[in-house]
Order: structure tokens, then C-alpha cells, then sequence
């Protein structure tokens, strides 16, 4: 979500940002009224969080070399894709075996909490699943990383690099949530619930650089309300994503037998 904001129930501020950024601002009320309504629920949102708890995630030094190692593995298999695409006369058929070995190789890593996909195609909240729907994987701790699979026969494992440029091997990102239709925020995927992620500047450079000294403190607040997430405030010039509504589980060891 955009502004830095993730659902909030009943708060209205979702609303406001939404009819700003897609311009379906309603007959009866002006853009000045909007945003001033906007900077209203805003003051009254800082005043709420005042009187709140939050926490940050610590990330020990073993989760984090894990997923140094995982980022470095990325770029080889990349580049070793775009190499057999130059050599093949069927590089659709190469990329479909390499992403096969790649999903073979997440699954087996130990570091994992879940795996779960997304609905590319369907924004009605009816649950659909299709062959091209992202497939994404998340740590205990809300590390997450997903593939774009609806990119695959266009650019094959190539790494995403901006919004405007397609790659199936997407971001690692510091922090997954998920939130439902009335704003309820869970930790853990939950069918129906839409994706968000967010990255700190501190931890992209980190990953990138692949060197790590000791745990990382995430840089990312997440206030909580009656022992349940209220909140979540990214801090300045964080990358973030809006993803679709989680459509299928493969796997969740955040639920007790």
C-alpha cells in the first residue's frame, strides 16, 4: 500500500489515499475537502500510535547469511538462464526447466516457514488459481521472496530491477503482512488476504553487499492493539509491494499440529 500505510480498520484513511491515487473521488466532495480529510484522520493516526506498544523484528546472523547465500544463488541462476536462452532455439522450454530446478531448490532449503500463491488475475475476492499465479515463499520471522511466473516466457529467470522493468525473480523483501477485507492483519498467510511487503534501505544494501555483522534490527514498526497488529509504519524510502490475495497453501509451519 502506498503512503506508508497498511489497512486500518475503520480508520478511512485507505479510502481517502485510494480515491486520490485513482482519481474516483466522489461527486459531492472536492479534492481540497479530500485531503484535508485525509490530513485529519492522519493527526488522529499519530495520536492513536502515541499511546501504543511496537516492536521491530530482530533477524539473527544465521537467518540473514541464509539469505545472503539465497541472493547470491539468485544472480548465478539468472545469469546461467540467460546464458542457455542465448544458445537454444527454445528458450521458453529452457527458462520452464530452469524455474522447475529453482522451486526443486527453494523447497529443499531449510529456510522456510511457508509457501503459498497469489492471484494474478483476479481482483473480484473470489478465490482462483491458474499455472501463472506468483508463487512466494516467507521465513518465520516475515522474510519473504516471490516469483513472478506470469513473466517467465517473456524475459526468463531474469532479476527484477524497477517497476519498469518485468523479471520473474522478484525482491527479497525484510517484512510480509497480510490483510484481510476489513482491515484484520496476520503474520502468517491466510487465504483471501492480500499481500504486503516492505524493505528498509539498511537491509537492501545489506543483502546486495552480502556482508552482515552480528543480528539486524528491522527498521520496520509495527504497533500493535489488543496483543494484535494495528499498524505497520515503513520507514523513509523503503521499497514496498501491493501484492494480490493469497489463493493457495502449499505448506505453513506457523500452524501447530
Amino acid at each position: 500500500m502506498k503512503n506508508n500505510e497498511f489497512k486500518i480498520p475503520d480508520s478511512g484513511i485507505n479510502e481517502i489515499v485510494n480515491s486520490i491515487k485513482t482519481n474516483r473521488v466522489r461527486n459531492d466532495v472536492g479534492m481540497s475537502e479530500i485531503i484535508n480529510t485525509r490530513a485529519e484522520k492522519l493527526e488522529k493516526l499519530k495520536e492513536i500510535l502515541s499511546s501504543l506498544e511496537y516492536r521491530f523484528e530482530i533477524y539473527d546472523e544465521k537467518e540473514m547469511n541464509e539469505v545472503i547465500k539465497l541472493n547470491q544463488k539468485l544472480m548465478a541462476v539468472e545469469h546461467e538462464d540467460k546464458l542457455q536462452r542465448k544458445q537454444t532455439s527454445n528458450p521458453e522450454k529452457v527458462s520452464e526447466e530452469n524455474f522447475r530446478k529453482l522451486v526443486e531448490y527453494l523447497d529443499n532449503l531449510d529456510l522456510w516457514a511457508a509457501k503459498f500463491t497469489t492471484d494474478i488475475n483476479n481482483d473480484s475476492g473470489v478465490v482462483i488459481r491458474s499455472e501463472e499465479d506468483s508463487l512466494y515463499y516467507m521465513t518465520e520471522s516475515g522474510i519473504s521472496f516471490r516469483l513472478k511466473k506470469v513473466y517467465l516466457s517473456k524475459t526468463g529467470l531474469k532479476i527484477f530491477v524497477s517497476p519498469q522493468a518485468d523479471g520473474v525473480i522478484q525482491l527479497i523483501h525484510e517484512k510480509i503482512y497480510f490483510v484481510g477485507d476489513k482491515g484484520e492483519c496476520s503474520e502468517q498467510p491466510v487465504v483471501g488476504y492480500s499481500v504486503f511487503e516492505a524493505s528498509s534501505p539498511e537491509f537492501n544494501s545489506m543483502i546486495d553487499s552480502g556482508k552482515i555483522h552480528g543480528d539486524f534490527v528491522s527498521k520496520i514498526k509495527i504497533y500493535e492493539k489488543k496483543n494484535k497488529i494495528f499498524y505497520v509504519e515503513k520507514p523513509d524510502h523503503a521499497n514496498s509491494h501491493d501484492g494480490h490475495a493469497v489463493n493457495y497453501i502449499y505448506w505453513n509451519k506457523f500452524e501447530k499440529d
